[in-house]
């Protein structure tokens, strides 16, 4: 459901050289032994002037519970725990490590 082709009908379209990107990332994870991969995806760059950009859309309280989970992943490299509590989206930095994980995937080759 992820591909390239920049088309859609109810997946997530991108160019082929990001959808090769991605690829390659998945391929070498597997290879090197991850047996699962974790995929954060966010509507946009959600920075301050991108939310204020979009600061007219009907999906602006959504993105804007998801923000802080967007920062997260950015400082830290790792997706943070979202749920959902009635309705509302809640990121839960907490119950994730406070040691900074490495920005690397990979600490071996097989």
């Amino acid at each position: 459901m992820i591909h390239g082709e920049c088309v859609s009908v109810g997946c997530y379209a991108m160019t082929n050289n990001y959808i090769d990107e991605i690829y390659r990332y998945a391929e070498a994870a597997l290879r090197n032994g991850q047996t699962k991969i974790d995929l954060a995806i966010y509507p946009f760059c959600m920075t301050e002037t991108n939310m204020q950009r979009h600061r007219n859309s009907t999906y602006n309280s959504s993105w804007r519970q998801l923000q802080p989970g967007y920062a997260y992943f950015n400082q830290n490299y790792q997706p943070p725990l979202i749920t959902v509590n009635n309705g509302q989206y809640v990121v839960n930095p907490s119950f994730i490590s406070s040691e900074k994980p490495s920005r690397y995937a990979f600490t071996q080759t097989k």
